[in-house]
């Protein structure tokens, strides 16, 4: 399923399918690692919701909902080992 990665829980992993959004902020993302085909992992959120800590590239980046929501994944249907997309 391809959805926001401000949508993905934590500890599940995606694949980046889209950046969207223009200027600064979609450079800023793809220089970060948020190409297409990368895996990322949603691996802590705050207390109250924002930023969210994504693993990606070997990296850990904290974006908020609003930045997060211009990335879009496609989600695992499998969150062991072997993790099977859709």
């Amino acid at each position: 399923m391809i959805a926001p990665l401000s949508t993905l829980e934590v500890g599940l992993e995606g694949r980046v399918v889209e950046v969207r959004g223009a200027g600064a902020l979609r450079r800023r993302l793809l220089d970060l690692g948020f190409t297409p085909g990368a895996t990322v992992k949603a691996v802590r959120r705050a207390p109250l919701g924002s930023p969210t800590a994504f693993l990606v590239r070997g990296t850990v980046i904290a974006l908020r909902p609003a930045d997060a929501s211009t990335i879009l994944v496609m989600t695992s249907t499998d969150t062991g080992g072997d993790a099977q997309w859709v």
